[in-house]
């Protein structure tokens, strides 16, 4: 159950709504300095408290610079729940709580502006992160309305990788009879494979994530090596792939 937590807590990005499909020209566009904030997160082996302090701090003075109001505040609540989530790997589940208390705000905020499958997107992340370290109380609520805000993200635009990562999500991390692996390799391969889905290096690494944890699940840990490997070639100093690797080395070794 821990080790689900800590796939969870990293990736989510849940790594995206309505009945309308959006049409390819509605991808949310982030600030640069957004991008350095991520790399930041997810490359994390011998990253500084500093470092991150700072790239989060020009990301999110580049996000309330958006002059949409909406936008504005959907790209200050990624920011807040990454930077909380940083905190999180850290150990320090009180900052991380705050931080994550401030995204929920402000994607809530946000619906009363805009809706787009990034809205709903940003909202079932926020919601996987704080599970991490709410109370039971809000697991029951708050993890009902994540799985609406990932319906709906898949609703409304269905080739975005985001939207088809937050939706199928479930199938991999719900525990058992609600977890469906089967479903949940075939749509995470659809991203890294399809050529027609919208994604970036990012979607592309947290699709390699989830089935990595699939095969982690079931102990088969050969292929977990593999899809450490594939994590790896995307962001080297992923902390907890280097990790989950070794883990799995050792596992073969010990047959």
């Amino acid at each position: 159950m821990k080790k689900a937590a800590a796939f969870l807590s990293f990736l989510i990005f849940c790594l995206v709504p309505l009945a309308a499909h959006q049409s390819k020209d509605t991808v949310f566009a982030y600030p640069a300095s957004f991008y350095t904030l991520r790399e930041v997160y997810t490359n994390d082996t011998g990253t500084t408290r500093q470092t991150i302090d700072d790239a989060f701090s020009a990301a999110y003075a580049d996000a309330c610079s958006i002059p949409d109001t909406g936008d504005s505040l959907i790209a200050q609540a990624k920011c807040l729940w990454m930077y909380g989530g940083t905190y999180y790997a850290e150990g320090d589940t009180a900052q991380a709580e705050n931080y994550y208390d401030q995204a929920m705000a402000v994607i809530e905020e946000a619906s009363h502006y805009t809706q787009k499958a990034e809205l709903y997107v940003v909202w079932a992340e926020t919601i996987s992160q704080a599970i991490m370290v709410k109370s039971k109380g809000f697991v029951l609520t708050e993890g009902l309305n994540q799985q609406k805000y990932a319906k709906i993200a898949w609703n409304m635009q269905n080739d975005y990788a985001p939207a088809i990562w937050i939706y199928n999500c479930q199938y991999v991390y719900m525990p058992a009879p609600f977890n469906n692996y089967k479903r949940a390799l075939k749509e995470m391969t659809r991203i890294i494979e399809d050529p027609s889905i919208m994604k970036d290096d990012w979607d592309v690494y947290n699709a390699g994530s989830a089935i990595g944890y699939v095969y982690y699940a079931q102990k088969k840990w050969d292929k977990v090596i593999e899809w450490a490997d594939f994590c790896l070639s995307y962001y080297p100093g992923n902390k907890f792939w280097i990790t989950t690797r070794q883990e799995a080395v050792e596992k073969l070794a010990s047959r």
